[in-house]
């Protein structure tokens, strides 16, 4: 390292004895995210945005920056920097510092050159255990229960960087590659993972796609560490299911505050579904006491719950019965109908109420009843429906049996009534019969009166009147016959009177009385 400065320029050149560069890598060198393949540097791997940062810093100050390179033997490279700064645009030239610095000071790169020379005894045990301040934020507050965040970068120095920030509030498990990192993940789940995109084996994506599949991971927020600026870049780590997306270089604060904020989320998410996974289990419990059949379906109509009492009724088991497998569990004839009521009611949020006959275990189709009400949450959205299916065959036989006796009872009804018109309609003729009869008797009667009663006594008044001419001078003969002439008087007037009331016709019709 030589630094020559001069009346216009201060040149710093720093050579090293390494790898050297490839010359026809030298024109890539300083391209951002350009690694140079298969070099071996006192890291694994870089980042490739070191020589870009140092470019572009170098053109800030109005200066330039060379390299020379020998490949196998090693590397020159040359920065130089105008002095003063009145070349300078006046917007680019700033006050003195007044924030605190992030960084961390000169102890990480004395520990770097320490591991350099690891045959001094003592050296770096000595320099890891300084302390080294972060600013003067509040940041070393003792925390009881530390939050356990795994990182992995392969890059020694910025997993030494970020583990160094993160161990003053958390517990950091740090390992060099997405591989070990899933391991990692495996073994003994963080609370948080930090990792690098670009690694060797299993790069950030590859490991965020594999904690995201796994059931006991999936939940675990992600933070994707990448050099590799931009909008399109954030928006697709977040695509690809990162919880965020943090771009190098970053401050100790952003990285912290990041980190806090996803652990205290993922705390509470924990927390939220510990209660739902308990009040999820309170309602199986109360849900498997009550005597019906319970059931819970979500948006889409499929079925998610179905309480214990299902399952023992039926006989299906969950992987059976649970999406539309319960329908299967209903009569043929009453199925199609079943699921148009059920499908219609989602369609409409409404609540219903059907009949169908259910198979039980042992084959006997039972009359049920299924009753069912939408849920919505507090916003009103839609989630499916809650309801209850209870056996209702007794019921049903009571009211077929009801119907039947009802159904039996109208028949006798209908029949009772028609032998009471029978018999109206016999009296009917009766009466009818008997009047004629009456009217017969009467005619017969009054003729009887007419042809020998009345025509008796109309002869015996001729008689009394014979009888009268020859007692003629005989008082008392002649007393008696004006006596018999007034009984057949009274007796001829009184038999027509009967006749004409027994058969007043037809004594008008045989002028017996006046029409």
């Amino acid at each position: 390292m030589a630094l020559r400065p001069n009346t216009r320029h201060v040149e710093l050149s720093i050579c090293d004895t390494g790898t050297g560069i490839p010359d026809d890598q030298l024109e890539k060198i300083f391209e951002r995210f350009h690694r140079v393949a298969g070099s071996q540097g006192r890291t694994y791997e870089g980042t490739g945005i070191g020589l870009s940062l140092v470019q572009e810093l170098v053109r800030l100050h109005g200066g330039s920056i060379s390299v020379d390179s020998a490949y196998g033997k090693g590397s020159t490279f040359r920065v130089a920097i105008p002095v003063g700064k009145g070349h300078l645009p006046h917007p680019h030239i700033g006050d003195a510092r007044s924030k605190t610095s992030m960084v961390l000071g000169v102890t990480p790169y004395v520990e770097e050159a320490a591991r350099w020379f690891s045959s001094e005894e003592g050296s770096d045990s000595e320099v890891l255990s300084a302390e080294v301040p972060i600013g003067s934020d509040s940041w070393h507050s003792p925390r009881t229960a530390r939050s356990r965040v795994l990182l992995a970068d392969d890059n020694a120095d910025m997993r030494e960087y970020v583990s160094r920030v993160l161990r003053e509030r958390f517990e950091v498990e740090a390992v060099p590659d997405g591989q070990a990192a899933l391991d990692a993940v495996l073994a003994r789940p963080p609370e948080l993972v930090l990792t690098d995109v670009m690694m060797p084996r299993l790069d950030g994506f590859g490991l965020l796609h594999a904690v995201r599949e796994h059931p006991a991971t999936k939940t675990i927020p992600v933070i994707l560490l990448s050099a590799r600026a931009g909008k399109e870049t954030r928006v697709e780590g977040l695509e690809q299911g990162a919880d965020d997306y943090l771009i190098k270089p970053f401050s100790a604060r952003e990285l912290l505050a990041r980190v806090e904020t996803h652990v205290k989320m993922a705390r509470m998410r924990r927390q939220a579904m510990a209660w739902r996974h308990e009040s999820e289990v309170r309602f199986r419990n109360c849900a498997d006491t009550v005597p019906a059949m319970l059931w819970v379906t979500e948006s889409d109509g499929s079925c998610s719950f179905l309480s214990r009492v299902w399952y023992e009724f039926t006989g299906q088991t969950e992987a059976e019965a649970l999406g539309s497998g319960w329908l299967k569990a209903i009569h043929p004839d009453d199925r199609e109908h079943s699921g148009r009521i059920f499908l219609d009611a989602n369609r409409t949020h409404e609540p219903f109420a059907l009949d169908y006959r259910l198979r039980r275990a042992d084959g006997e189709y039972r009359w049920c009843i299924d009753t069912g009400r939408p849920r919505f949450d507090s916003l009103g959205t839609f989630l499916g429906y809650v309801g209850s299916v209870m056996d209702i065959t007794e019921r049903k036989l009571a009211e077929e049996e009801f119907y039947r006796l009802n159904d039996e009872l109208e028949v006798r009804v209908r029949e009772r009534a028609q032998e009471l018109q029978a018999s109206q309609e016999r009296l009917r003729a009766l009466a009818t019969e008997l009047n004629r009869t009456e009217q017969r008797e009467r005619k017969r009667v009054a003729a009887e009166l007419h042809d020998h009663l009345q025509q008796t006594l109309v002869l015996g008044k001729l008689k009394v009147r014979q009888g009268k001419r020859v007692a003629v001078g005989i008082p008392a003969v002649a007393k008696i016959l004006e006596e018999a002439d007034a009984v057949f008087s009274d007796a001829l007037q009184y038999t027509r009177t009967l006749v004409v009331k027994l058969s007043p016709r037809c004594c008008a019709i045989m002028d017996l009385w006046p029409a």
